[in-house]
């Protein structure tokens, strides 16, 4: 192995997708996301924030995702001091069968390793994307809220296979509007799951 985690994509045999086009069999020939991720401000803009200025970001990001059908939602700060971070704490809310979690981890490779620390027994892929992500499966989509040069350093692991999308704005602006538009982005998306057409 060259020193780089390789990950692979299991097909689920009860729904198939496609593995170039990344589309469901479903009648509806536009890709489906199921769990999202929004990357934005960082752990310092995080701690600034009061319970009230939480509960609304959360359901602002919330109510926008339900009405799309998402699942999940996990929001995480592009940058900042990893002790800080955990001081904050994690937030959840319920929004229209749609859970929202505020994860303040700003470091994905530490997580990746923590969660790694956490097992017992083997650790494949799967027991490895339980530990990190959950059961809902992969990632379908990002938003990252900034450059579109530079990959959030929150994600490692959940970049695998996900669409990426960058909005200009910053943690202050993020609004129902910003998610809204990135999963129409995604929807025009022809998703290949980190392989390439050949």
């Amino acid at each position: 192995m060259d020193g780089v985690f390789r990950r692979r994509r299991a097909v689920d045999p009860v729904d198939p997708v496609d593995s170039v086009a990344g589309r469901s069999n479903d009648s509806d020939d536009s890709p489906r996301a199921r769990r999202l991720i929004v990357v934005a401000g960082s752990v310092e803009e995080w701690a600034a924030f009061d319970e009230a200025q939480w509960s609304e970001r959360l359901a602002t990001v919330g109510v926008a995702a339900a009405a799309a059908g998402i699942e999940s939602v996990r929001i995480v700060p592009s940058a900042g001091d990893r002790a800080r971070g955990r001081a904050i704490g994690e937030r959840r809310l319920h929004v229209n069968g749609c859970e929202v979690l505020a994860d303040p981890r700003p470091d994905g490779r530490a997580n990746v390793v923590d969660a790694i620390n956490q097992m017992s027994g083997s650790i494949t892929e799967e027991s490895l994307q339980s530990q990190i992500g959950g059961s809902g499966g992969d990632v379908d989509l990002v938003i990252v809220l900034g450059a579109p040069d530079v990959l959030p350093q929150a994600l490692v692991w959940e970049l695998g296979y996900a669409e990426l999308v960058y909005i200009e704005a910053d943690w202050s602006t993020l609004s129902s509007e910003h998610v809204r538009r990135s999963l129409e982005e995604f929807a025009v998306r022809q998703r290949r799951f980190g392989g390439v057409i050949e």
